[in-house]
């Protein structure tokens, strides 16, 4: 899916699912959270810690509204580097859920949300790593 088709999609799901912008509760983001380079520097990306686009395809009903809110504790803001890196580490996780939607089709809510729980806990598991990196490369010095 290209750019602007997930732009078309979004503005869809706006018209269906409008709600009222809270800014304090709407990730506005500024910096890379890994690398803490800043929009003046560099692209940041919303990226949302459960994929949780695939899930708004599937279920709009249920994620969509959620997605398009983009909250604080839903995303975070990465570099390009990093939005890709984590997207990588993403990838067993998505073939897993892939491979299900083959051969099961539309998979049911409760394994949407089981998927949801292993997008976010290889999330955290993707930062430990990159953090203990940057950690050895800040050692060496």
């Amino acid at each position: 899916m290209d750019l602007n088709e997930w732009k078309l999609q979004v503005e869809e799901w706006r018209k269906k699912y409008p709600y009222k912008v809270e800014v304090a509760k709407t990730g506005i983001y500024t910096e890379c959270e890994v690398c803490h380079k800043t929009r003046a520097q560099i692209e940041i990306h919303r990226h949302h810690i459960a994929s949780d686009y695939i899930f708004a395809r599937m279920y709009p009903e249920k994620y969509a509204a959620r997605y398009i809110q983009f909250r604080r504790e839903d995303c975070v803001g990465l570099c390009t580097k990093h939005h890709e890196s984590v997207e990588k580490y993403y990838a067993p996780t998505k073939l897993s859920l892939f491979n299900q939607l083959n051969d099961e089709g539309r998979l049911p809510p409760e394994k949407c949300e089981k998927f949801r729980q292993r997008f976010i806990k290889a999330y955290h598991r993707w930062r430990k790593r990159i953090n203990a990196r940057s950690k050895r490369k800040r050692k060496r010095k």
